[in-house]
This record gives structure tokens, sequence and C-alpha cells, in this order.
């Protein structure tokens, strides 16, 4: 009788080699565009790939485990301080007032909202 078990996993060891994730992988995690993920690099606040060939890079999933887990949360303070700084009353969650990407341009300070005055 035959039967069709998957293999369990084994627990990884400090040898073990890391897990590498893809451009795909990391954005999908991390909801960030793959845009955003560059930028972030280049200012040092996203973790480097390493290249695994002459035109492919991977990243390590730990250290994109270790980003995600160093982001504030949803409904944080911080999160609660933002949206204010983007002119949105609290518990409003941007509904309303402009589109997505306006908002998330001027919560960036790239721009100044012409109907409000500070």
């Amino acid at each position: 009788m035959t039967t069709n078990r998957q293999p369990t996993p084994q627990p990884r060891t400090a040898g073990a080699m890391p897990r590498l994730l893809t451009l795909r992988d990391v954005t999908a995690a991390t909801a960030l565009s793959r845009s955003a993920v560059y930028a972030m690099m280049a200012e040092s606040r996203f973790p480097k790939p390493i290249r695994i060939g002459s035109r492919a890079v991977r990243w390590v999933e730990q250290e994109v485990l270790d980003f995600i887990a160093s982001r504030p949360r949803g409904g944080s303070e911080h999160a609660a301080r933002v949206g204010q700084e983007a002119g949105d009353a609290p518990g409003d969650h941007g509904r309303g007032i402009g589109s997505q990407p306006e908002r998330k341009l001027r919560r960036e300070g790239l721009i100044r909202s012409s109907s409000r005055t500070p």
C-alpha cells in the first residue's frame, strides 16, 4: 500500500541555508510596490538583496520578516498621527478626502492641500 506523504519539515539549524525570496515574494509579503522597495533600499530603510546570478537577486527571508516586524502596526499612535498630519479626521481613515494617491503624497509631505489653511 502506497501513501502520498508529504515530507515532514525539518527545523532549521544554524548551518542551514536561509530561504531566499524573489521580488514578487517581497512585494506580496510587505505590500510595497517594486519601486517603493528599491527606493527604500536606496535610503537604507529596506534590506539589500544578494546577487545570485548576473541578473538575478534574492532577499533573505528573515531580513524581510525583521523589516515587517519593525514597521508600525495599523491603529498605532504613529498611524493615527500620520493620518492627522494628512488632514484626515480621527477614525476617518482618509475616506472622502481626496484620492488615495493624493493623500499619500500629502502625508509624505510632497504636496500641500490648497483648500486648507494650517
